[in-house]
């Protein structure tokens, strides 16, 4: 398939564009788009709707078979999308929609393997004549909407009622909440085990603090940064970390998160531990922002100094998250993240080492605040009849292993929700 440019619309966004990506808000000056305040989703509803004219993206190349299913996972925007060319030649895969094609640069995408299944990348507006490019280098057909619009950019917005497209549904129509919930827990225990596994093996190879450590580090980085803030971990140990005081450490991780420009690093380390863009920060809340994590477990190596596997010294596993609620300038970790490293840390190494059973402490543990995960697959159930509420920390942990194995890969088939019924 080919892509078009049109300079005319390029010429009409502004410097302002480039600024306002990072919070998916985009202002267009007066031109071929009007005078306007465009969000990402406008877009979504644009080409999930087909607000365009389609004949005309047709004889450009782009028969729209299937505009995709709405994706609430990482990666692009639409799913299992299908396209035919000027051949007509079938192609099914993912969509990336953006206000203008400069946000796929700018939000990292050409460096995210989670991109390269992109077949179509959908823009209101081009606001450069650079291509669209993958990890692996492939270039992706762009398509402008601007041209084709099927009515007046401020008819179409005021028509727009402001709604998310409806995402793939959940094959679970039939099972029932009470169903539905047995597979949370089964799920919810399956995973924490494999928690504790893992724990107990970075226990003996390198011992509890430093293990600790860790887990910590990956509990603070979520998903998105899960990784990435281990490898730091890694690079700068608890054992030189506790010996610091509380900034220089605050430094040093920043330092090696490729945050800061200080020079504290270079005693330790030939450089930083991070490329740049390997740390997430699309669609990352401030509160969640790489920078704060790390100062938040700058903080926490600061207040247990003496050992982490001290913590579990006659803990009680219903307070033990007031230990991991810090605060500096800002609250850095407030107490729904505290309860998800009690979670995430604190139980496995309470299975492993002090004979808790785990399973036993998620059924008793009162369930985090909903993530991104959990919410979404929370709300693919409720949109098939199966309204779920994560009241212990088991559901909550058995929702996530379902969004994180199945849903994020909308691979429904495979779901232990899929045709189970009350008389399976």
């Amino acid at each position: 398939m080919g892509s078009r440019t049109r300079p005319e619309a390029a010429a009409a966004c502004t410097e302002q564009g480039s600024e306002a990506i990072a919070e998916s808000r985009f202002v267009l000056k007066q031109g071929a788009l009007g005078h306007t305040h465009l969000e990402e989703r406008f877009v979504w509803w644009l080409w999930q709707t087909r607000r365009f004219d389609t004949a005309a993206a047709r004889t450009a190349g782009y028969d729209i078979i299937f505009p995709g299913w709405f994706s609430t996972s990482a990666g692009p925007d639409f799913r299992d999308a299908i396209i035919a060319d000027l051949q007509g030649n079938l192609r099914r895969g993912q969509v990336e929609i953006h206000v203008v094609d400069s946000a796929w640069r700018h939000h990292g995408h050409e460096i995210d393997p989670a991109y390269d299944g992109t077949i179509l990348h959908v823009v209101l507006s081009r606001d450069s004549t650079l291509p669209t490019l993958t990890s692996s280098g492939s270039e992706v057909p762009i398509l402008e909407l601007s041209g084709l619009l099927t009515a007046p950019l401020d008819t179409l917005l005021a028509s727009y009622d402001g709604t998310v497209p409806p995402s793939l549904p959940c094959p679970a129509q039939l099972t029932t909440p009470e169903t539905a919930l047995g597979v949370l827990v089964e799920r919810g225990e399956r995973r924490i085990e494999q928690k504790v596994r893992g724990l107990t093996a970075d226990v003996e190879a390198i011992g509890a603090d430093e293990a600790l450590y860790r887990a910590l580090a990956e509990s603070l980085g979520f998903s998105a940064n899960r990784e990435p803030f281990r490898r730091i971990a890694e690079a700068l140990p608890f054992a030189l970390l506790s010996s610091l005081h509380v900034y220089e450490v605050e430094e040093l991780l920043l330092e090696a998160a490729g945050l800061s420009g200080g020079r504290l690093l270079a005693a330790y380390l030939d450089g930083p531990v991070l490329a740049p863009g390997q740390l997430k920060t699309f669609r990352v809340r401030p509160s969640n922002h790489p920078a704060r994590r790390l100062r938040a477990l700058a903080r926490l190596v600061d207040l247990h100094r003496l050992g982490l596997s001290h913590l579990f010294d006659d803990a009680d596993p219903l307070t033990l998250w007031e230990r991991f609620a810090v605060e500096g300038d800002v609250v850095l970790v407030g107490q729904s993240r505290a309860r998800d490293i009690v979670i995430n840390v604190c139980v496995p190494y309470l299975a492993a080492y002090r004979g808790e059973d785990a399973g036993r402490l998620l059924a008793l543990l009162p369930a985090p605040g909903d993530n991104r995960w959990v919410a979404a697959l929370r709300h693919k159930l409720q949109s098939a009849g199966v309204t779920i509420r994560p009241y212990r920390a088991v559901h909550q942990q058995g929702l996530l292993d379902l969004s994180l194995r199945f849903c994020r890969f909308d691979h429904c088939e495979a779901c232990p929700l899929h045709g189970v019924s009350e008389s399976d």
